[in-house]
């Protein structure tokens, strides 16, 4: 298949944070930038970037994933823009950009709080709609939706290129390859699974017959992939793209970057969301793998007497791009230890940062999965409630001297796959894990 970004060496874009921008507030909200390529294709090297924050009125940004089993969606953002001139209506053959108000111009957003500057979201424009509010229906405003990566991906199919067996990583940044996606812009972790060959068409060399299973879009295809290791796959607040592997949290996000607290001294948060539920309880977990001659019987059970007499049986089934049993078993393994209790969740917090708070607060918009600290003192008295969680997701809402900022947050993890010459049987790993 032809790639999807020809040409692009740096795509897409600087590796330095713009500053500037109009600020919002007094002192107590960050400043920041919105900027548009107008005069130059997806895939161009970017070097045509404008400056269009003094037209801004409101921005809001969603990226990431709502829990530690979901797969990151395409991050979306939308900037209202005050439009006096009609620069922005992609009708208006007068204005200052046009006819390069289009579709698919790339834009990206930077926060900024003194030295602390974080790309937020770098995508695509996805739709320009003019429109005309306030009381008297006559203040002109032009609505930019964005979306990143994600939806282009999504909307790409292969083809069947062949692959050979090889680690996660490897396979996911084999597709990126393929779709011709440059090797600057991202990062990639090695991985610990293994996926088999993709065959391009339906018999291999040995006479036996293989289906060509690399068709189908680029996106559900690498989620397969990322779903086999319990990774994440994003597009981080620079435009890169990421792949965490299922030992990242465990090796590199190991220390709490932030403590939100309803105490003085600590970043308070508004709102936060609890449960103590049975909706991810599960027991049984079954995980169906990939067949080979070597293994021709593809699945792996994990069950818990105990927790099955306390809940009855819950079942979760489960299927993975693995070829190899051991590794399928302990996918079904680090389910069952997971799942098989019930577990004190604060999946979400609404937060408004002040001032310097922001300084903390912005690194952890850009790349996500970085490791918080939730602290909570009950009125009634007693012990405090204190949860060491990771970021998988956020919604930011920046309008006149207000921001709004969710975070979603999913529990920490102590065990993963034995790890040989680091791993300690009983405290870092658990059979089968």
């Amino acid at each position: 298949m032809p790639p999807l970004f020809p040409g692009s060496t740096t795509y897409p874009g600087s590796t330095t944070y713009p500053g500037g921008g109009a600020s919002l507030g007094e002192n107590t909200l960050p400043a920041f930038m919105v900027e548009i390529n107008f005069g130059q294709n997806p895939g161009a090297i970017p070097n045509d970037w404008r400056d269009v924050s003094p037209y801004v009125t409101e921005l809001s940004i969603r990226r990431g994933r709502q829990d530690e089993d979901g797969r990151d969606e395409a991050g979306t953002a939308t900037v209202l823009l005050l439009d006096d001139n009609r620069d922005f209506d992609p009708t208006n053959t007068a204005g200052a950009y046009y006819p390069n108000v289009l579709p698919m111009r790339r834009v990206r957003i930077t926060l900024r709080w003194g030295t602390t500057n974080v790309g937020v979201f770098h995508g695509f424009a996805e739709s320009w709609a003019p429109r005309w509010e306030g009381t008297t229906g006559k203040l002109p405003v032009v609505e930019l939706r964005c979306v990143d990566l994600f939806k282009s991906i999504t909307l790409t199919e292969l083809d069947g290129p062949v692959y050979p067996e090889e680690l996660t990583g490897a396979r996911v940044g084999r597709v990126l390859d393929t779709i011709g996606w440059p090797t600057a812009e991202r990062s990639i972790a090695t991985g610990v699974h293994t996926v088999g060959a993709e065959a391009a068409s339906s018999a291999d060399n040995k006479g036996k017959v293989t289906p060509a299973t690399a068709t189908g879009s680029v996106k559900a295809y690498l989620d397969a992939i990322v779903d086999a290791e319990r990774g994440r796959l994003f597009i981080d607040g620079d435009g890169n793209v990421v792949f965490q592997d299922s030992r990242y949290r465990l090796d590199v996000a190991t220390t709490s970057q932030a403590t939100f607290s309803d105490a003085d001294g600590q970043i308070n948060y508004p709102e936060l969301e609890t449960e103590f539920d049975d909706s991810l309880l599960a027991n049984d977990v079954i995980v169906t793998h990939q067949a080979t001659g070597q293994h021709p019987n593809p699945v792996e059970r994990a069950s818990d007497a105990s927790s099955i007499a306390i809940y009855l049986r819950r079942s979760l089934s489960l299927g993975v791009r693995l070829i190899k049993p051991g590794e399928a078993a302990a996918v079904a393994g680090y389910f069952l230890w997971r799942r098989k209790d019930a577990r004190f969740r604060a999946p979400s917090l609404a937060v408004k940062p002040v001032a310097a708070e922001w300084a903390t607060v912005l690194p952890l918009l850009d790349v996500l999965s970085d490791r918080i600290t939730i602290h909570r003192q009950p009125p009634q008295g007693g012990g405090a409630i204190e949860q060491e969680v990771h970021v998988e997701g956020f919604t930011l809402t920046l309008r006149p001297y207000a921001a709004d900022v969710s975070l979603d947050v999913s529990p920490t993890s102590t065990l993963a796959e034995w790890v040989s010459g680091t791993s300690t049987y009983g405290t870092s790993t658990i059979v089968g894990i």
